[in-house]
């Protein structure tokens, strides 16, 4: 078994609801943080979900309207991703909210045998 410490960056282009990160379904991921900033002159609505594919549904987790300027972490303690669960984002400006996922991947692909 491996441990990989990663980031993921993304940049939300859309005010749609839109994937920013994607576990492998080789392993599971363990979220640290989201890191997420608003580069904007006026106050940002963001929303953030948890798509659970083994169960087939989407839970929000983070709901904020971010001031002009600021940063903020959308996880507040740790999100523990399976295989192909998803990590959403949607906001109501597009274009200038931009972030960072921090996760640890664990999986099996440096194993012998």
């Amino acid at each position: 078994m491996t441990i990989q410490y990663k980031n993921q960056g993304f940049s939300l282009a859309t005010t749609n609801v839109t994937t920013v990160f994607t576990c492998p379904t080789s392993g599971v991921a363990i979220v640290k943080s989201v890191s997420i900033a608003n580069d904007h002159s006026a106050d940002v609505q963001v929303k953030s979900s948890l798509t659970d594919t083994s169960a087939g549904a989407t839970y929000n987790y983070f709901i904020k309207t971010m001031t002009s300027d600021s940063s903020d972490n959308a996880v507040s303690g740790i999100l523990n991703l399976e295989g192909g669960d998803k990590i959403n984002f949607e906001c109501t400006v597009s274009n200038v909210i931009t972030g960072v996922v921090n996760y640890a991947l664990i999986d099996r692909s440096q194993e012998n045998g």
